[in-house]
Parts: C-alpha cells; sequence; structure tokens
C-alpha cells in the first residue's frame, strides 16, 4: 500500500491481492465487529454501546445511565451517554445516547441526542444536535440545529440560529 494514499481494503487490497495469486486468509470471530469508515457507521457504533449491544473492553469511561456527570451546581439531564469530567454542561441541558470528549462547553438549555463530539467543542445554549458528529474544536453558535448526518471537520464554527441538515 503506497504511503499517503487513502486505500480500501475490499476495492483495492484483496482484490490486488487475489489477482498476484497470493492466498487470503480469513477469521470467523464470536465478537462485536463494525467497520467505522462511515460517518453512519461510526455513529451506529456508539448507538450499539449505548443500548448495550456492545460493552467495550476499555475502562477508561464509564457508560452514564442517568444523572452521573459530576458537576456542582447543574440541573441537567444526562442518559446512556458518555460525558468527560472536564466538559461543562449549562442547566437544563439534555445529553442523550451521546457521547462529549473533554473540554467542551454545552450551554444552557441544549438538546445533544445521538452525537459525538470531540475534543474542545462549544456549544451555544439552546441549541440541538441530533444524529451528528463534531470534529475537535468546533463552535456551535446559540439556537442553532445541527441536524442528522451531519458530520463538521475540526474548528468549524456555525453561526447563531442556523440550521444545518444532511443532504
Amino acid at each position: 500500500i503506497p504511503a499517503g494514499v487513502n486505500t480500501s481494503f475490499e476495492m483495492d487490497v484483496f482484490p490486488r491481492l487475489l489477482a498476484s495469486g497470493r492466498p487470503v486468509y480469513a477469521y470467523i470471530s464470536q465478537g462485536y465487529w463494525i467497520d467505522i469508515g462511515t460517518p453512519s457507521k461510526y455513529l451506529q457504533a456508539h448507538r450499539d454501546i449505548f443500548q448495550g449491544r456492545f460493552v467495550p473492553t476499555i475502562t477508561s469511561f464509564r457508560l452514564s445511565p442517568e444523572n452521573s456527570h459530576s458537576q456542582e451546581s447543574c440541573a441537567c439531564l444526562i442518559q446512556n451517554s458518555v460525558v468527560d469530567s472536564s466538559t461543562s454542561l449549562g442547566n437544563g441541558s439534555r445529553i442523550l445516547n451521546s457521547a462529549i470528549d473533554g473540554d467542551c462547553q454545552v450551554g444552557e438549555k441544549t438538546v445533544i441526542d445521538g452525537s459525538v463530539l470531540w475534543k474542545g467543542v462549544q456549544v451555544g445554549e439552546g441549541s440541538e444536535l441530533r444524529g451528528c458528529i463534531l470534529g475537535n474544536s468546533c463552535r456551535v453558535g446559540p439556537h442553532a440545529v445541527v441536524g442528522e448526518g451531519v458530520v463538521l471537520g475540526d474548528n468549524s464554527c456555525i453561526s447563531a440560529y442556523s440550521r444545518l441538515s444532511a443532504p
């Protein structure tokens, strides 16, 4: 595989191996496996964890069944989510079936449902994020809506009151 070139195993590597007469082997596993090479599959893997279909062997996080984020004076709801302890949650925020990495800031009365937020994301008050992926250090302005299937790259900025949806 050439360095620095995006390569698909099923479209590039396996056919070349077979065409060259090299052996190709398989392993049948009874364990969980999913190809997370697309945003929808990446989110599906998270949903599978939150719904108990897969229990990761890593122990560096704990699934929050409800309201277990330790933050003083925060009246917020957290269900089936992983929220890093360095994340700040505003009063009235609701975090459902989502993963939020460290150093994020979530404004008051914000809803985050079925989404993944990477490190350093800021979400303004009254915003809604549903079924989306936000890369590192994204900024979502107040009262914005980021919908199902939207993927924001690192450092993306969404203005207040914007509405984003996937095609």
